[in-house]
């Protein structure tokens, strides 16, 4: 038993309890120091707040309508790609990519093969498959020097 400290200021009804020995289980075992220490650990009450909170700060852009020149110079190269599909003309766009989790979302610019235009579907397919729907397309260029060079671009 610890030896009692005369310094110490104990409320008298608790005093017995003070130095009593430490309780042992005899029906439990001991817990592990880390599973102890599990018990007093930060707990997040508001699991994927956080996310969520970045999640409504990430900005994303407004499509951006198309005025009657842009949409017949966009229908004029496509009909050009499809006049050389063939060739698998090298072409760059510009389009808008929607976003998956919000409203708006992204420019972003592509450079690849054109493997196919399909009209019925409206869709332009790269060579690697991907596919840019035509709504989407806000420029598009042929940067093929085989097409350019044939047709004087």
């Amino acid at each position: 038993m610890p030896k009692r400290d005369t310094h110490i200021q104990v409320p008298e009804k608790y005093a017995d309890m003070l130095f009593m020995p430490h309780h042992v289980s005899g029906n439990h075992p001991q817990m592990a120091n880390d599973a102890r220490a599990a018990q007093f650990s930060s707990f997040a009450a508001l699991s994927g707040f956080e996310e969520e909170i970045e999640e409504t700060e990430r900005l994303t852009d407004a499509r951006e309508g198309l005025d009657s020149t842009q949409i017949y110079e966009i229908n004029r190269v496509l009909n050009i790609i499809a006049e050389n599909i063939t060739l698998q003309p090298l072409v760059n766009v510009q389009y808008f990519l929607p976003d998956p989790q919000k409203e708006g979302g992204s420019y972003e610019e592509r450079e690849g093969r054109v493997r196919h235009i399909n009209a019925d579907n409206k869709y332009l397919e790269f060579i690697d498959k991907s596919i840019i729907p035509f709504e989407d397309i806000s420029a598009i260029t042929i940067v093929d020097p085989a097409i350019t060079t044939i047709l004087d671009l």
